[in-house]
């Protein structure tokens, strides 16, 4: 919601967002423990995540970092704030890592895995016994200190500043804290082919686990983005080059037609930190251009895959995969990732690419109108549903 209204220059869902957040953190508070609670924002599969599992609050705190962007009001900004400052305490600071110990965990934690040490990594879950050290978690850590990053910066508006330092120290530490995050995950998440993979356990044996999610990768490299632009940092903007090569065209995600195949929502991240690197424009004129294609072309096959595999009879409810997965019935998860993928698709409506990725007739240009009609009608079903749950809860 607070992407269209940025895209489309209004207002229009602003307050809207402002109920369902305060809707969603009056059935829990802080957001933080429980994954069946509705959900605002980008759309992860929340209902099949543990009670205790951190992803619920973190994907919170990302819609709220997102909103504040769009809409310079400091309700978000505090309700970032707000999940920021609960999960920071299961994330492994230098102090924890040289001590050993944390308040949030039963055991003592190892300096390091493999002779690397584990400054920057998030826990998986809030339970006390378990050792699990998660991508996303710290991606989404990673994200919302790069927000507070920004809002520090000489170009944004003064009671940002001021509101922020009233709850943090400085910008040093958060950049310091950033840092250590980007670090965790190259150094204990990424594999040889600079795809994320899902977690690590903070035992004996260090084990990772391998699979690989889009929503890891994409969410990395969307604060990767923000980093390099910040730091200048010839390495990581190296690092962020080799990462979008692997991670685009990385056969798991997406069929021989273009179509992502998976039945998560985690291939929307992808495309968003596409769009935010093209919107900085820090990259070289080839890679930009290469990425302003990339974009145009995944968003006109996924937008027809949607429109013409995943609805029935003309409604605006969608369902997953994009492969051919029909539905009648709503579904939050469905519907919002379906919206998304339309959306990446308006920035570049008056911008569009010199040339197409393919000789699919699809691909020659960008349908913006029939593209906002489809946010528009997606979200009338999405957001009447949800404005239905709350009245019926009051």
């Amino acid at each position: 919601m607070a992407e269209f209204d940025r895209l489309t220059n209004q207002t229009k869902y602003k307050e809207v967002l402002k109920q369902f957040f305060k809707f969603a953190e009056s059935v829990h508070s802080n957001f933080l423990s429980n994954p069946y609670a509705l959900t605002v924002s980008s759309g992860l599969l929340l209902t099949d995540l543990d009670s205790k599992s951190l992803y619920c609050g973190l994907n919170y705190g990302y819609a709220a970092a997102q909103a504040y962007t769009v809409y310079p009001d400091t309700d978000f900004l505090n309700l970032a704030v707000t999940l920021w400052t609960s999960v920071r305490k299961y994330m492994i600071s230098d102090e924890k890592a040289a001590s050993g110990t944390t308040e949030v965990k039963n055991f003592n934690l190892s300096s390091s895995c493999l002779g690397v040490t584990l400054e920057g990594g998030t826990f998986l879950t809030s339970d006390s016994n378990d050792p699990i050290l998660t991508s996303l978690a710290s991606g989404f850590v990673f994200f919302l200190f790069y927000h507070y990053l920004m809002a520090n910066s000489e170009n944004s508006a003064s009671f940002f500043v001021s509101a922020l330092l009233a709850e943090a120290t400085s910008n040093q530490t958060y950049l310091d804290a950033a840092i250590k995050l980007a670090n965790f995950i190259q150094m204990h998440l990424l594999d040889s082919s600079n795809i994320i993979a899902m977690s690590s356990q903070l035992n004996e044996s260090c084990s990772v686990d391998l699979t690989a999610c889009p929503y890891n990768s994409g969410i990395f490299i969307e604060g990767l983005v923000v980093l390099a632009d910040i730091t200048h940092n010839a390495s990581t903007k190296a690092l962020l080059s080799s990462t979008i090569s692997n991670v685009t065209t990385y056969p798991q995600w997406q069929g021989l037609d273009g179509v992502i195949t998976t039945e998560t929502t985690g291939g929307l991240y992808i495309v968003w930190a596409l769009a935010a690197l093209y919107e900085c424009n820090m990259t070289s004129s080839d890679l930009r251009e290469y990425i302003k294609e990339y974009i145009a072309y995944f968003t006109l096959v996924q937008y027809n895959a949607v429109i013409n595999q995943t609805t029935s009879g003309g409604s605006n409810i969608y369902g997953l995969p994009w492969t051919g997965a029909q539905s009648t019935l709503f579904s939050s998860a469905g519907q919002t990732v379906a919206i998304s993928s339309l959306l990446s698709a308006i920035q570049l409506a008056d911008d569009q690419p010199s040339s197409t990725l393919s000789d699919d007739p699809t691909s020659s240009g960008i349908p913006t109108g029939a593209i906002v009609g489809g946010v528009i009608g997606g979200l009338v079903v999405f957001t009447g549903i949800i404005v239905g749950i709350v009245l019926l809860r009051r």
